[in-house]
């Protein structure tokens, strides 16, 4: 028709081809049409400053940052921001926004929160400039996109602020009408409410998010998006260990999304995998567990490649190697935690980043299991030294849990000044972050402390701060059934125990065990393995020899179930035990 190829209609062609691959997530060939539609473009207007070409380096930018090649992705969004800087100077205009926008999302990505901070606070600032009502779906995206920068920074009250400011605008724009963006702001309310802790305001926002869902597209649920909600519905009750209800949940989600893509050679579908491995592991069903996440990564593969430098093939490893250590194949889980680093380090370079900072936690711990205590910290260190260089001063989750690593440790080793150092400083880091102190986190910290009094003989205070924990728990999770109510009453358990009230020990080893069985049903767990050693210590102190017996031996059948392997240490630890009466 137009008889040259450099037509601005072919042009526009060449363009929206690429957002069709981008969405099939075929990035190559989308980036292949963007870079035709730069090149006609350039043709035409024959230098780099034209709106047209700006918009084509933007669009390469969008498919970099899909690839995680974020330094690609950065100069090709720097690029297109300079070209739209110099057609309108000092002027705030909506494309300048947008590329302030694009840019903040590629330092989000590289976990630079300060650079994302600084561009969507810029965004944010061209968007109130170019508004004087409140009803701009532009203005609400900013919004939205400052609250998920501050709440990676742990500023979760300031990130529910700017999410009430994104959904004030959104209501009276959509009015009563259902609309995804308003979905998309509930569902982002219930990230923020579950770091806080706050199962019951997170799950009813989630259930407001599948309400408006469901009225938009019908009962029909055959939508993606309605799959993850079901899937985010399915993680609070898989916090609250309501494993049932989360599988559930989490097969839904799977089920809508093989029927929607038609198979699984897709991501989303990898992720129900990944969440299915998580229930499994919950459960301490390790085979099933592995089953799932190895399903995860060939599904991955599948998609990227064999060698493709993925973050989503790093986690997949990480979770394989999890379920490694646990199994005490520790050979096998280096291996796959290496596998991570590696992928990790290749995605984002030499910079500091949380998943790289992550991966030396993660090898740290599996040094911890094998009692090699000294490479432990050298690796807890590292991880909080990148975390450090991450997050600067402010208190933050990850660091808390960084020092609470450390802390351990040190108790492992005796050294009980330095673990309590590290203990208080992650109580007062995360006492200073959860504004109330209700939080299963801040629990933790009441009984990592208590331990510390305990292993000292400080049986009172230990008391004391076990208690404290309990109660916190009992705010938490309401009903009382789990795993972590169950392990507080153990706790005070071995208190009794080491004070010589038998009775008072054996009622809450019992508690402690009747909760884990409400948890766990019929299902072999280690957990409860622990339980019956406990019962069977206590029976042992009261010279009930025939009970202690058959509590060890229960704790030996369970771990041998989970674990199967007869030289993990938990299985030879209470060989000994049993070994021990054999030889009297």
């Amino acid at each position: 028709v137009y008889g040259d190829s450099n037509h601005p209609s072919i042009a526009s062609s060449y363009n929206n081809i690429g957002f069709i691959y981008v969405a099939q997530l075929e990035y190559s060939k989308a980036l292949e049409f963007f870079e035709k539609y730069l090149a006609t473009r350039r043709a035409v207007h024959g230098n780099d400053t034209h709106p047209d070409i700006a918009t084509a380096y933007s669009n390469m930018g969008v498919v970099y940052q899909s690839e995680g090649k974020y330094s690609k992705a950065l100069e090709c969004c720097e690029r297109a921001h300079s070209i739209l800087l110099a057609l309108h100077g000092d002027v705030d205009h909506p494309a300048v926004g947008v590329c302030c926008s694009n840019i903040g999302t590629v330092y989000f990505s590289q976990a630079d929160f300060s650079g994302a901070r600084r561009h969507y606070e810029k965004c944010l600032s061209i968007q109130l400039s170019l508004n004087d009502t409140i009803n701009c779906t532009d203005l609400a995206a900013a919004y939205s996109n400052m609250a998920l920068v501050l709440q990676a920074q742990g500023a979760y009250e300031q990130a529910l602020d700017h999410y009430e400011k994104c959904l004030s605008i959104q209501l009276p724009i959509y009015g009563e009408a259902s609309h995804s963006d308003v979905a998309t702001t509930y569902s982002n309310f219930t990230s923020v409410y579950i770091s806080q802790g706050n199962y019951t305001k997170a799950l009813e926002f989630h259930e407001k998010c599948l309400t408006t869902q469901m009225a938009l597209y019908g009962e029909t649920e055959n939508r993606t998006d309605v799959a993850t909600s079901h899937a985010n519905i399915g993680l609070i009750y898989d916090l609250q260990a309501e494993f049932g209800k989360a599988q559930k949940c989490y097969e839904r989600c799977l089920a809508i999304q093989l029927k929607a893509y038609g198979g699984a050679h897709n991501p989303d579908v990898a992720s129900s995998y990944s969440r299915l491995g998580s229930i499994h592991l919950s459960k301490a069903n390790y085979t099933q567990a592995l089953e799932c996440y190895e399903k995860c990564l060939s599904t991955q593969i599948s998609i990227y490649g064999e060698i493709a430098n993925q973050p989503a093939v790093a986690t997949s490893h990480n979770n394989i190697g999890l379920i490694h250590k646990l199994r005490g194949e520790f050979t096998e889980a280096l291996q796959h935690y290496e596998k991570c680093l590696a992928i990790r380090v290749a995605v984002y370079g030499e910079i500091d980043h949380p998943d790289i900072a992550s991966c030396y936690n993660n090898i740290g711990s599996l040094k911890k299991s094998q009692g090699e205590y000294a490479g432990a910290l050298g690796y807890y260190e590292k991880c909080l030294t990148m975390q450090l260089a991450v997050y600067g001063d402010m208190h933050h989750p990850k660091i808390a849990t960084t020092h609470n690593n450390l802390g351990s440790v040190y108790c492992l080793l005796g050294k009980y000044e330095m673990a309590m150092e590290h203990y208080q400083r992650c109580l007062e880091i995360r006492t200073s972050i959860y504004s109330d102190t209700n939080h299963p986190e801040i629990a933790t910290c009441y009984n990592n402390v208590g331990s510390i009094h305990y292993l000292r003989g400080e049986f009172s205070s230990a008391l004391e701060l076990y208690e404290k924990c309990l109660s916190v728990q009992l705010e938490v999770y309401a009903d009382e059934v789990h795993p972590n109510t169950a392990m507080c009453y153990s706790n005070m358990g071995s208190v009794y125990h080491a004070l010589d009230d038998y009775a008072k020990a054996l009622e809450l080893y019992e508690k402690c065990l009747d909760l884990q069985v409400t948890v766990y049903g019929d299902v072999d767990h280690p957990d409860i393995a622990t339980s019956y050693c406990s019962i069977g210590s206590v029976c042992l102190s009261c010279h009930e020899i025939t009970k202690s017996l058959e509590c060890f031996h229960r704790c030996l059948a369970i771990r041998l179930s989970v674990f199967g392997d007869t030289s993990h240490p938990q299985i030879l630890s209470i060989q000994d035990r049993i070994k021990q009466f054999s030889n009297q």
